[in-house]
């Protein structure tokens, strides 16, 4: 497995409450810790995303690494055995792309 430069999961999102008043409509995505963090190396530094995104496209972008991670080890499992193994974890991670998790 390589080093990613991506922030690592979990990610999530959800729906503020604004006014009094909740939109699924609007989502925030958050992912990492310091999201406003000023350290020098700049490692495992999170980010947050606001605004209109369908709850079905925030439920993707919060899956995003879990899919990384199990197409990983996929790729890189030394046996066929192994890949078989993974499938619980692929389906895990695809029913939290389609929103059906958290």
């Amino acid at each position: 497995m390589s080093e990613t430069k991506f922030t690592p999961g979990p990610w999530k999102n959800y729906a503020p409450v604004i006014a009094g008043k909740k939109d699924e409509n609007y989502r925030n995505i958050e992912a990492g810790q310091g999201y406003f963090d000023s350290k020098d190396d700049n490692k495992g530094k999170g980010f947050s995303i606001q605004g209109y995104i369908s709850k079905e496209n925030a439920d993707l972008m919060t899956a995003a690494p879990d899919l990384y991670d199990v197409l990983d080890d996929i790729v890189n499992a030394p046996s066929a055995s192994d890949i078989f193994s993974l499938i619980p974890t692929a389906k895990r991670a695809l029913a939290k792309a389609r929103g059906e998790t958290k």
